[in-house]
């Protein structure tokens, strides 16, 4: 996992905290130090990512049709989510309504 967000600050005097200017974060993905990463937090956990592509790959949900993420709103029927109303309605779940 990468640094955390704690980490990248060392105590200075008086209180304030100051930014280390060696610090790099991690993307907990692919390993890549950039220092416009930015962090996620679902269901308690924090992760740190370099690109929206790492981040999808990491936490999006995957349709139970065709195995693709799923970057938009997605489908949901009996628990199960998908990508569109196509592949919805290939296992049969819903119809589409257009």
């Amino acid at each position: 996992m990468g640094v955390s967000v704690a980490e990248k600050y060392l105590p200075a005097n008086a209180g304030r905290l100051e930014e280390r200017s060696d610090f790099m974060p991690k993307c907990d993905v692919c390993g890549n130090e950039y220092d416009k990463a930015f962090q996620i937090t679902q269901g308690g956990k924090t992760l740190t990512f370099d690109s929206f592509e790492c981040a999808i790959h990491e936490m999006a949900p995957t349709c139970a049709h065709c195995d693709c993420k799923i970057i938009g709103h997605g489908i949901e029927v009996g628990g199960a989510l998908y990508c569109c109303a196509h592949c919805a309605q290939h296992e049969g779940g819903t119809k589409d309504r257009a």
